[in-house]
Parts: C-alpha cells; sequence; structure tokens
C-alpha cells in the first residue's frame, strides 16, 4: 500500500502512538516506534502474533505512513504456558474442523519452533485467508506461513470476475468505485488508482477476496489522504 503525501514524522510517530495506545487489544504490547521518510519501524515484543497484525493495521491507518517495518517479537506473557509444537498443530487442526466456511479435510498443518504452516488447497481467497487468521489467535504461534493453493470448485471467466467486482465496488458506500481500475488475469486481481483512506483500501481488498473465482488479490491502491 502506498500513501501520497509527507508529513513530519515526529507528527506521525506522536498519532501512531496515540492510536496503539487507544487499541485495547494491545494493552500488554511493549512498542517502540521510529518514523524515516514515511517508513515505520516498529520493535519490542507483543504476547500473540495477532497483536503484532494488529499494530500493524494501526499504523497504516495514519496518514502519512508508507511502509511498516514490523519487527516486532512475539513474546507470551510468562504466566502462559506455552504449548508444544503439536499441541499447536492439534487445536488448530480442531479449530479449522469446527468452522463451517472451512475445508479442512484439504489444508495441512505442521508447526515447528511456533511457526505454522499451511499447505493443501483452498476454495476460495477468503477461505485461505480465514484458515491463516484462524491460524493467527492460537496460542503459542509465532509466525504464519499460509501456503494454501486457492483452486475454486467452478472455472469463472475473468471478465465476470470483472464484472460482479465493479459491481460491488460501485454498491459501496466507502470506496469510489471509478477510481478503482480493475485487471483480472486467470482469477488473479489487481487493483490500480486511489483511494480516500485505509479503510478504503482494505474495503477493496476485502470485496476482491469475497468474489467468487477469485484466486488472489495484488492491491496496489493508492492511499491519498
Amino acid at each position: 500500500m502506498t500513501h501520497r503525501g509527507t508529513r513530519n514524522p515526529e507528527d506521525i510517530k506522536r498519532d501512531v502512538r496515540l492510536q496503539l495506545t487507544s487499541d485495547n487489544r494491545l494493552g500488554r504490547a511493549d512498542i517502540r516506534v521510529e518514523v524515516s521518510d514515511g517508513t515505520l519501524v516498529f520493535s519490542g515484543t507483543v504476547p500473540t502474533y495477532s497483536d503484532k497484525q494488529s499494530a500493524e493495521e494501526d499504523a497504516y491507518a495514519i496518514s502519512g505512513v508508507i511502509f511498516v517495518d514490523n519487527r516486532l517479537t512475539v513474546s507470551p506473557p510468562s504466566m502462559i504456558r506455552i504449548p508444544r509444537d503439536k499441541d499447536i498443530a492439534a487445536r488448530l487442526t480442531k479449530m479449522l474442523k469446527w468452522n463451517p466456511a472451512i475445508d479442512a479435510s484439504r489444508i495441512r498443518v505442521s508447526v515447528a519452533d511456533g511457526i505454522v504452516t499451511l499447505t493443501g488447497s483452498a476454495c476460495s481467497s477468503w477461505e485461505k485467508a480465514g484458515a491463516g487468521q484462524l491460524a493467527e489467535n492460537v496460542t503459542g504461534v509465532m509466525r504464519v506461513d499460509n501456503l494454501l493453493k486457492v483452486e475454486p470448485g467452478a472455472s469463472v471467466q475473468d471478465r465476470q470476475i470483472e464484472r460482479e467486482l465493479r459491481e460491488s465496488l460501485d454498491r459501496n458506500i466507502f470506496v469510489d468505485a471509478s477510481r478503482v481500475v480493475i485487471i483480472v488475469k486467470d482469477g488473479v486481481v489487481t487493483l490500480k488508482g486511489t483511494v480516500d483512506n485505509h479503510h478504503a483500501f482494505r474495503t477493496a481488498q476485502d470485496i476482491a477476496n469475497y468474489t467468487g473465482g477469485v484466486v488472489s488479490v495484488n492491491n496496489e491502491l493508492v492511499v491519498t489522504g
């Protein structure tokens, strides 16, 4: 994601710190922030991998942030027993099976030193993302490598994907669809153009992910705010 325009680094740093402080999910995090030429560097520790992702999302919501170099280390609190790799794998496997939106029979889970690797296939881009998000929220997970291949059950023509995605964007109040260029090739969607803010950026990406037949999404939208 790219932002246009520049802001004073100290102003960006202040706003990011305020955003992190107001995010109750990060109450136990110890995060240091540095900013230079629009690049924000996170260092320090967070209790879970999902906290690391949440901090990055908070940073991208701030005007002037061009890129987040997320160096946060996952360090669970001392009072929490860190599960063994096989226990993490077993718990995640059960969570995938219990989720009615995910076909767990097509997904293989492996864990080494807290690093989860998902292999196999998913029927849609959103199913792949959903499996990864479940893994992020398991205690003891340090990183998630989501290597699932998207293999839609039915073939959908690129023009149909483009048409349905265009119609969905046109209906959405958060995205000015007239400023978004859609390119689809072999189920891979590329979004180009401009949006006003991070929320619109993520909304456009989510809509693309949720469109039938989409294999993956390259979001090259520029945030102008």
